[in-house]
C-alpha cells in the first residue's frame, strides 16, 4: 500500500510537459527506486500527463471534458479506462510506497472533485499515508510572455489573446489553495520558483526529481523543442494573422496559413519580450490586481519598431523568399510602412529594412530560376542514365 504521494499541480506554462515526459520514459527506474508514476490509459492510449485519466476518475460528467469530446470518447470508453486505471493503482501500490502523480488539471479541482480524488488514492494507500503537493510558478511577465507567444504561433488575433487573458488571470495562480488546504489540511503544499528550478544543474527536471521526489540516480533526459519567437518574428505574425484572407483562429493542420506561420516563427533576432504595444492591451484592464508592477514593466517595454534595429537580415530575407505570395506581399507592405516610420528616429533601420524589400523581391524570381535549372538539370541526369 502507498505510504507516501507526491502530487506536482503544473502550474500551467512551467515546464509541466517536460516533466511529465521525463517521468514516463524512466518509468523503469523510478519503479525500481520504490517511485509508482502510473501509466494510466485512455482508450488505451498512455498519456504521460495524467490530468485527462483522473479527471475521467473524478468528474461528474467525464464526457463534457474538452479531450473526450475532441477524441471523441464516449462514457462506455471512459468507464472501461477508468477500471483499468483502478486496477493499474491497486497493482503498483502492492509494489512501491511512494506514488508520484503529476496532472496540472487537479489544481483547478473544487473541493468536491478534490475528495473524490483523495478517495480514490486513499483506497489504495496505507490509513497513515502522507500527501504532499508541489507547483512551479513563474515570474508574472515570463508567463504573460509565453503565453502570448504560444498563443499567436496558434493563429490567434492579438488582440484577441489579450482580450481572453482577464486581470485575474494574468499570472499562472490558478490554484485553488484554499480547496487544497480544506480537504488535505495535514499535506505539505510548496511552492517552486521555475526560474530558480531551470537553473539547477542539469535544468528542471534534474530539479524536480532530485529536489520534489528525492530521486538523485541517473536518468534519461528528454528534448521537448519549443522555441521562443524572436521580437522580428513575433510582428511579422502578427501582422499576417490580422491581414490574411486565410485567417484561421485554429489553423488547420498542414494548411498554407499553418505553414506560413511556421516558416515566419523560424527568422532569427531579438528575445522577444513585452513592448509598449502590449502594455497599452494590459492597462485597459478595469482590475488590474493581479497584473505586473507597472513600473517595472515600463522600465524594461520598448515600441514595437525597436526590435528592427538588430535585424537579422540573412534569416529574414530567407524566410520571407519561400514562404506564400500572399504572406510575402503582407510582410513586405508591412515593412513598407516601418520603414516610412522609423526613417527619423532609426534612419538606420530604414536602409536596412529597404534594402532587405529589394532584395526579397529579386529574390523570388532568382529562386525561380535556380529551381527550374535544377529540375531540367536532374531532368537531363535521369535522360543520360538512361542511355
Amino acid at each position: 500500500m502507498f505510504k507516501h504521494i507526491i502530487v506536482h499541480l503544473g502550474l500551467h506554462k512551467t515546464g509541466t510537459t517536460s516533466i511529465q515526459r521525463t517521468l514516463f520514459v524512466n518509468y523503469d527506474a523510478l519503479l525500481n527506486f520504490g517511485i509508482a508514476y502510473p501509466k494510466f490509459e485512455v482508450d488505451r492510449f498512455k498519456p504521460a500527463n495524467q490530468s485527462w485519466p483522473i479527471i475521467n476518475l473524478v468528474s461528474n460528467n467525464p464526457s463534457g471534458y474538452h479531450l473526450n469530446i475532441r477524441n471523441q470518447i464516449d462514457n462506455k470508453i471512459i468507464s472501461l479506462s477508468n477500471m483499468h486505471n483502478i486496477a493499474t493503482l491497486r497493482e503498483m501500490s502492492e509494489k512501491c510506497d511512494t506514488l508520484l502523480i503529476s496532472a496540472e488539471g487537479i489544481s483547478n479541482l473544487d473541493a468536491n472533485h478534490l475528495q473524490r480524488f483523495k478517495t480514490v488514492i486513499e483506497s489504495n494507500s496505507d490509513k497513515r499515508a502522507t500527501f504532499e503537493f508541489h507547483y512551479f510558478k513563474r515570474k508574472v511577465d515570463n508567463y504573460i510572455t509565453s503565453v502570448v507567444q504560444e498563443r499567436l504561433k496558434g493563429g490567434t488575433l492579438e488582440h484577441h489573446i489579450f482580450e481572453g487573458l482577464s486581470a485575474s488571470d494574468m499570472s499562472n495562480d490558478y490554484l485553488r489553495i484554499d480547496a487544497l488546504k480544506r480537504i488535505f489540511p495535514q499535506s505539505k503544499i510548496t511552492e517552486h520558483s521555475f526560474e530558480k528550478a531551470c537553473k539547477y544543474r542539469r535544468g528542471l527536471e534534474h530539479y524536480f526529481l532530485e529536489k520534489v521526489v528525492g530521486y538523485k540516480h541517473s536518468f534519461k533526459a528528454v528534448k521537448i523543442s519549443n522555441e521562443s519567437l524572436s521580437a522580428q518574428s513575433y510582428e511579422l505574425i502578427q501582422n499576417y494573422i490580422s491581414s490574411s484572407s486565410l485567417y484561421q483562429d485554429v489553423p488547420l493542420s498542414g494548411s498554407e496559413y499553418q505553414k506560413n506561420i511556421h516558416l515566419l516563427s523560424l527568422i532569427n533576432g531579438d528575445k522577444f519580450k513585452l513592448n509598449l504595444r502590449h502594455i497599452g492591451y494590459i492597462k485597459a484592464f478595469e482590475n488590474k490586481k493581479h497584473i505586473l508592477k507597472e513600473k517595472e514593466l515600463l522600465r524594461e517595454a520598448l515600441p514595437a519598431e525597436y526590435c528592427w534595429k538588430r535585424l537579422d537580415f540573412k534569416s529574414t530575407c530567407k524566410h520571407l523568399i519561400i514562404v506564400s505570395d500572399e504572406c510575402r506581399n503582407i510582410s513586405l507592405d508591412y515593412l513598407r510602412c516601418l520603414a516610412r516610420e522609423t526613417i527619423r528616429t532609426y534612419p538606420k533601420t530604414t536602409v536596412q529594412l529597404i534594402l532587405l524589400i529589394i532584395t526579397v523581391k529579386f529574390g523570388v524570381p532568382l529562386r525561380s530560376i535556380i529551381k527550374a535549372i535544377r529540375v531540367k538539370a536532374s531532368k537531363k541526369g535521369k535522360y543520360d542514365k538512361g542511355q
